[in-house]
């Protein structure tokens, strides 16, 4: 079955682990009218910086790499990210509207002997509450468990980070330490 959001892995990686590695195809996956998934571009890095920049207070609350992040450090994650889909170790995406970048959603290190991981997420506050991010994670959720068979993925909230612990509630996870399938779903959707 052809999955919307990724090519899907190679008959070499079918009996154990699932590719990560880009086919050819770009990455893309319409989350609304006018939101947008997309791998991350050299190009991206400084709206991307600019975005972190503008959102600082309000994201080093949550993250701590972003009261210091530099456009050269930036530029270093995008890098990083393409050479995280090389290595069939995750996958990070740059939320769009109109093509421009809004925010982040990721699968972090794919443990795949576990057939486990993580999500994280985070999104420019002038653009919260529009169920933007609850989309954005449902894809990568669908994904992981489905094409990728994962059996765990874990969405980690700071305690007091409302709007993070409701996307995760929104998504049917439990508010425990780890979370597997979503309550009650074979699947994330």
């Amino acid at each position: 079955m052809q999955h919307p959001l990724l090519p899907q892995p190679s008959a070499r990686h079918r009996a154990g682990r699932r590719s990560l590695r880009d086919d050819g195809r770009v990455l893309h996956h319409q989350l609304t009218e006018d939101c947008n998934l997309r791998l991350l571009d050299e190009s991206d890095a400084d709206a991307l910086y600019a975005l972190i920049a503008a959102n600082r207070p309000y994201l080093a609350r949550w993250l701590p790499w972003a009261a210091s992040q530099d456009r050269d450090a930036t530029l270093a994650f995008v890098r990083a990210t393409r050479r995280q889909i090389g290595d069939n170790d995750g996958l990070q995406t740059v939320i769009t509207r109109a093509g421009h970048p809004i925010g982040m959603v990721g699968v972090h290190a794919v443990d795949w002997t576990r057939r486990s991981s993580s999500v994280g997420y985070w999104l420019a506050q002038a653009q919260q509450g529009q169920g933007i991010v609850t989309r954005a994670v449902r894809a990568l959720l669908d994904h992981g468990f489905g094409a990728w068979r994962l059996n765990r993925i874990e969405i980690r909230a700071g305690v007091e980070n409302l709007p993070s612990r409701d996307v995760a509630e929104r998504l049917g996870f439990r508010d425990r330490a780890g979370c597997c399938r979503p309550s009650g779903s074979a699947s994330a959707g």
